[in-house]
């Protein structure tokens, strides 16, 4: 990449981040608004509805936009990254493992087969299972072990803090079906 593409990027993310600093306080105005004419009009005035929308909207642009820029600046993972980090738990578990050596075994061999299923290079797979969610391999695995020993909150958590939104469906259906995506695979 060149310096003044480099460059670019920076004043296009410089513009961006003054966009949400703005959504952020006009979303405070309209909160400050809705509740100064809660204290003028009646509960169920149209009024207060409609500024109770408005707050909403702006809520979910400002979200909306901040999860862009988060995307765009790499904070968050690619929905791709997330269903690929999702096969490797879903292979892992399905090895019966629960205790750490063969723990290791498990995400290595995990790793190789989704990277191969997916065309892509092993380290890339692991990249996603831990630098990408700013861990290293033996915190991801702490926190597998931990989820294959029935406690998945820290995992869940994790996961959903490093993808967009619009991905935590994905995330707690996983967790609602203990890992049983299996039928996602051709082995």
């Amino acid at each position: 990449m060149n310096l003044q593409h480099q460059m670019g990027n920076e004043m296009k993310f410089r513009g961006n981040k003054e966009i949400l600093y703005e959504m952020g306080k006009v979303w405070n105005k309209v909160d400050r608004i809705e509740k100064a004419a809660k204290e003028i009009l009646n509960e169920g005035n149209p009024i207060l509805e409609s500024l109770g929308f408005a707050g909403v909207h702006m809520m979910n642009a400002y979200q909306e936009i901040e999860d862009n820029l988060a995307q765009g600046t790499g904070n968050k993972l690619e929905p791709q990254t997330l269903a690929q980090l999702i096969d490797v738990l879903t292979r892992i578990k399905w090895t019966g493992t629960k205790y750490r050596h063969g723990l290791i075994d498990a995400y290595q061999t995990a790793v190789r087969e989704v990277g191969k299923f997916n065309s892509i290079h092993r380290n890339t797979i692991a990249d996603g299972c831990t630098r990408r969610l700013q861990l290293d391999r033996d915190r991801f695995l702490d926190l597998v072990e931990r989820w294959l020993a029935g406690d998945s909150g820290d995992l869940k958590l994790t996961l959903k803090a490093h993808c967009n939104i619009s991905e935590h469906r994905l995330i707690d259906e996983f967790f609602q079906k203990k890992g049983g995506f299996r039928e996602n695979y051709k082995n």
